[in-house]
């Protein structure tokens, strides 16, 4: 029987994003309304259907296979049904929302149950493909996290031993189960709304999740990364860290015990310690106090000033340095068919900005449509430079994410003594965040460039420029564009800034100049513990100056 609820690899990951965000806002309430006639999940269950299943045959009665055959076509339409009410629900399309998602819930609960006492975890040979497949999305939809682990060690058992073939739901199920128990996804197929962002929930072996979602019947990870941001236009970052657990991945319940077989279930040896090289961080100081940002330069701060922790454990400093080294900045101009009404103040902006600059940094100066131009290389010469600017110029499309790729290509160049820094002005509005859909916009990923600027010690300095105003239909694009913005700020140590009038962009360059000009390096070397996550969260304090404001990049990756 053909399902009809289109579970294919593309649709159906889009469908499952769809769910997580509907246990959001409407199963945790089903649930808790469900009576206890609708609950087999006793503690010991998944015991008895591990024995059931070490005793399958293949072979059954035909009033066994009468039945399963029955079974079998209920619960592939109340997958479907399920499917639809969800997506309807979403789309504003149903009233009553929430009793319509509890109806469907309770249904579903039901049938699994009715399963589970008849024949255990259904199997291919008995059930067909269809009604496990539909059997596997209920149970990735409608179990708390309790539930989930009394019935998941059987599931992956019934795998194991090839009564269930590889399938979509059954990675879904996996990674939803890992993420409940604070450990990280499998196949990348949960992500969850942050704001106006996407936020992929953390991997384990990234290198090689395209395998294994290629096993599973899953498109590769970046296809699957730009279909979410289509599909919500909202730019998708990668998480390095857990997330809390959140009924966004799963509806909230008592927390349970954790699931014996998590598919990877850790040795138990004892934990090893592993010496890295020196990591150094650069930290902005200001004081939210000072109303000159210029008197910085002359805070005398101390290496004994600071703390730095590593994944939350105290590091030791074993370096330390307030650094004055001269600057590499990339001026990255977006000369875009919608910022076209913002030229004069992109050109003007610009000339005060090379006059303002300090004699020892050097500027390129990059302007984009849907493509990047570079107008001038690394130059200190500030009469070079405002003959080089003179006669900028575009229109077209905005590719931006490219744009700051470019950007970061050219600093990779630099000379190495030297820090760097973008001063972006822009929009921030990826043609493909306006068109969904249609193929057009940056070839980088917001993911892939969110990623890149973790990696790198690069500080960027987005100064948004606002012409929603001019496409008021476009709300939502607008709203993505500056959350990707101030992630590329946050990520990297640098500010956000909005500007519309010459004089605010005045001052907002003495405001970069002053943050770019007042560094301190920090270095450590970090313990890393085998098993631990590539990636390492950092936390810097000042505890004897707690006005004082700091910014660093959040973290970095173990090499």
């Amino acid at each position: 029987m053909a399902l009809s609820y289109g579970f294919k690899a593309m649709g159906l990951e889009l469908r499952t994003l769809h769910l997580v965000i509907c246990a959001v806002i409407f199963c945790a309430n089903a649930l808790a309304q469900l009576s206890a006639t609708d609950n087999c999940f006793r503690v010991g269950l998944g015991k008895d259907l591990e024995k059931r299943l070490a005793n399958h045959s293949t072979e059954t009665d035909l009033s066994a296979k009468k039945n399963t055959a029955d079974l079998s076509g209920h619960i592939i339409r109340l997958a479907a049904d399920f499917s639809t009410n969800s997506r309807n629900i979403l789309q504003n399309e149903e009233k009553n929302k929430e009793s319509k998602i509890a109806e469907t819930e309770t249904q579903s609960r039901q049938m699994i149950c009715r399963i589970l006492e008849t024949s255990g975890i259904p199997t291919d040979d008995a059930y067909g493909p269809d009604a496990v497949d539909a059997f596997l999305y209920l149970v990735s939809r409608t179990l708390k996290p309790s539930e989930l682990a009394e019935l998941y060690p059987a599931i992956i058992q019934a795998y194991r031993l090839k009564f269930i073939r590889p399938n979509v739901h059954l990675a879904v199920l996996v990674d939803k189960t890992r993420l409940a128990f604070g450990r990280k996804q499998l196949f990348g197929t949960q992500a969850i709304i942050r704001g106006d962002l996407l936020l992929l929930a953390p991997l384990d072996d990234p290198e090689n999740v395209d395998s294994r979602r290629q096993r599973f019947g899953l498109s590769p990870l970046r296809e699957y990364e730009r279909s979410l941001q289509n599909q919500y236009r909202k730019p998708v970052i990668r998480s390095f860290q857990l997330p809390e657990r959140s009924p966004n991945i799963l509806p909230p319940a008592a927390t349970p015990s954790e699931p014996a077989n998590l598919w990877d279930a850790s040795s138990g040896e004892p934990e090893i310690r592993i010496a890295t090289a020196l990591v150094k961080v650069d930290v902005l100081v200001r004081d939210t106090d000072a109303k000159n940002p210029a008197s910085m330069a002359s805070l005398a701060l101390k290496k004994e000033d600071f703390r730095i922790f590593d994944n939350g454990r105290p590091a030791v400093i074993d370096f330390f340095n307030q650094t004055d080294a001269p600057f590499d900045i990339v001026l990255l101009l977006d000369l875009s068919g919608s910022t076209s009404g913002k030229t004069g103040l992109i050109k003007k902006s610009t000339r005060r900005f090379i006059q303002a600059k300090r004699p020892e940094d050097r500027l390129a100066i990059v302007t984009f449509t849907d493509k990047p131009t570079l107008v001038s290389d690394f130059e200190k010469d500030p009469e070079i430079l405002l003959k080089r600017v003179k006669d900028i110029g575009g229109f077209g499309g905005s590719y931006v994410w490219d744009a700051f790729a470019f950007a970061m290509d050219l600093l990779d160049k630099s000379e190495k003594q030297r820090r760097k820094a973008i001063v972006s002005m822009t929009d921030g509005v990826d043609n493909a965040l306006w068109f969904s859909g249609s193929g057009s916009g940056s070839r980088t990923s917001f993911a892939d460039l969110a990623e890149r600027v973790s990696r790198e010690s690069v500080i960027i300095f987005p100064v948004y420029l606002d012409t929603e105003k001019e496409y008021p239909r476009l709300a939502d694009s607008y709203k993505a564009a500056r959350a990707s913005l101030h992630y590329l700020a946050e990520a990297s140590g640098g500010n956000y800034f909005t500007a519309n009038k010459l004089e605010e962009l005045e001052h907002l360059y003495d405001q970069v100049l002053s943050d770019v000009g007042a560094v301190y390096t920090l270095g450590f070397s970090p313990e890393i513990r085998e098993g631990e996550s590539a990636w390492h969260t950092i936390k810097i304090d000042v505890p004897s100056r707690p006005e004082l404001r700091l910014k660093y990049r959040p973290g970095y990756f173990v090499q």
